[in-house]
């Protein structure tokens, strides 16, 4: 399994590189399911008991035509993915977002302003 050091450094490449990032996730209920996803960013939230906890945020590739396909992005816990591989397939961070606008403070450095 993939620990959370690995999946920040993974995730940060391929951010700055614009490539998409495959993973093997565990649901709620156990199943093992894979995506393909444009990774944006990583969220960190502290709970209210103290507890720190980090999401992968992205938009989802891969959806299956039952899917709602107008609410591409997603959030997957960190501890719950058990394999994450950097692709070699580009998106151009424009069709995702809009760069004219002001970005949010990012956790993971991003020059995506530039390709606007």
């Amino acid at each position: 399994m993939i620990n959370s050091a690995e999946i920040w450094q993974k995730v940060s490449e391929a951010i700055q590189s614009t490539r998409t990032v495959r993973l093997s996730y565990i649901k709620q209920r156990g199943q093992i399911v894979g995506h393909e996803i444009v990774p944006l960013d990583i969220l960190v939230k502290i709970r209210p008991e103290g507890k720190r906890v980090e999401y992968l945020f992205g938009h989802r590739l891969d959806f299956g035509w039952w899917e709602d396909r107008e609410q591409t992005h997603r959030q997957f816990l960190l501890d719950r993915i058990l394999s994450l591989q950097v692709t070699d397939h580009r998106f151009n961070p424009a069709d995702y977002l809009d760069l004219s606008r002001s970005q949010p403070r990012w956790c993971i450095p991003r020059n995506w302003a530039k390709a606007a």
